[in-house]
């Protein structure tokens, strides 16, 4: 079915017909004639209606609603009884609880940047976490371009100032493939290490 003001759009791209004001013209002076004869023909009970109504349109009120606007605009009597019975529930329910803080749902868009990649940039599959995110003590990040949620990165710095004191336990080294990264084993790779340092220096002041 077709919908919107489709043919007031199209009048106004390509214009009316060169007869159209003047057949408007024509078809309104005629409709007073046609209403005329309709109303001199009817009989009974439906000549009636049909003149009641004629008279009734002429004091129609600007701005009014139609019947089936009307419990749209205000707020029916069910309604409000409803509401104030759901409320007297929540009343009554939460007499014993702890009060607590109210925490505000967060939505996608406002924890998560919708990141576009490839050469058009069309692909927009990939987010990045703009809050904070916590990770338990086992994870191991896959390589940031494959991953769908890209994690907020952080450098710790040690709280130790003196050179001497970091005892350099071992050199680890970084995962080199795909699969490596998300297993979590060490493979060598000369282009990612880290030193891994002992726990008793971080003890001293």
């Amino acid at each position: 079915m077709p919908r919107n003001k489709y043919i007031e759009l199209r009048c106004k791209h390509y214009g009316y017909c060169l007869d159209y004001h003047e057949e408007k013209r024509k078809k309104e002076s005629r409709e007073a004639h046609k209403c005329s004869k309709k109303a001199k023909k009817m009989i009974s009970l439906k000549a009636k209606l049909y003149h009641k109504q004629g008279h009734n349109a002429e004091k129609i009120p600007q701005g009014a609603v139609p019947a089936y606007l009307l419990d749209r605009e205000g707020q029916s009597q069910a309604k409000v009884l409803s509401n104030m019975i759901k409320r007297k529930r929540k009343e009554k329910a939460g007499k014993g609880e702890v009060p607590l803080p109210k925490v505000r749902a967060q939505g996608e868009t406002e924890g998560l940047k919708v990141i576009r990649t490839g050469k058009r940039k069309k692909a927009a599959w990939k987010r990045l976490v703009t809050n904070v995110c916590f990770v338990g003590d086992g994870f191991t990040r896959i390589p940031p371009k494959y991953e769908r949620f890209i994690r907020p990165m952080v450098n710790t710095p040690s709280l130790l100032t003196y050179k001497k004191l970091l005892g350099v336990v071992a050199a680890a080294y970084g995962p080199a493939t795909l699969e490596a990264w998300s297993s979590g084993e060490k493979c060598v790779n000369p282009a990612r290490w880290q030193l891994a340092v002992s726990q008793d220096a971080h003890h001293l002041h």
